[in-house]
């Protein structure tokens, strides 16, 4: 697992034709409650055709979570999906009772439920957030969960996090199945076709001010590999 500094972008949550950026408010130890957050559905609308997709958002409505290392992981996880989930914490290093893996170090949290996450922070970096509950994450219930090294707080740079994701109308249950051939084995050589973008698809818009530094880094969290920074 690779963890980044503050001067590192993520790369990971919207559609191939979506892409959102996404900054949110610093939270402090000191607070009195955990920071609720919710797991629930939502449609998007992707070239005209509504997608239902799952997202991670903050009762206040902000995406993600945003932490100083300094603070403590305090959390209370609403699952607001009709059917079980689980966040597990990638890039942390908690508990492994609060780990987030369903039936290793939990059980999966039922609909309409709360679980309370609390720790201490270990590791700066550009983490994220996702399901391993079936093909959850597919659907896209994943955010970017970033810990910023109080050491650079004063560096002058301006910090954008974008979140990308692949977004399909055919069914994740039928990418599986295609992506193994129809016979358990994952693919070898195969096409994937519908990968295409069109050329007016959405993107997201950055400013910047003359003579401002900026480190763009690509993420592959959905495979494993390492990043790419982009200076």
């Amino acid at each position: 697992m690779t963890s980044f500094s503050r001067r590192a972008l993520i790369a990971a949550a919207a559609a191939s034709s979506l892409s959102s950026t996404l900054v949110w408010p610093r939270f402090g130890s000191a607070a009195a409650e955990p920071i609720d957050l919710e797991v629930e559905t939502r449609v998007l609308d992707i070239a005209g055709r509504a997608y239902d997709a799952d997202r991670i958002v903050q009762s206040s409505g902000a995406d993600g979570l945003s932490f100083d290392l300094s603070d403590s992981f305090d959390i209370r996880l609403h699952n607001k999906l009709d059917e079980p989930t689980l966040l597990h914490w990638h890039g942390l290093t908690p508990p492994w009772r609060q780990d987030g893996v369903p039936d290793l170090s939990q059980k999966a949290l039922p609909p309409g439920q709360t679980y309370d996450y609390a720790f201490p922070l270990t590791s700066a970096g550009t983490h994220w957030m996702h399901s391993h509950q079936g093909l959850q994450e597919q659907a896209l219930l994943a955010a970017p969960l970033i810990v910023r090294d109080p050491a650079e707080a004063d560096l002058d740079e301006q910090e954008v996090v974008i979140m990308l994701q692949d977004v399909t109308f055919k069914p994740a249950e039928q990418w599986l199945e295609d992506l193994r051939g129809g016979h358990g084995a994952m693919m070898q050589g195969t096409d994937m076709d519908s990968m295409d973008m069109p050329p007016d698809s959405d993107t997201a818009m950055m400013s910047m001010s003359e003579g401002q530094d900026m480190m763009m880094e690509m993420d592959g969290q959905h495979d494993g590999s390492d990043s790419t920074s982009f200076p």
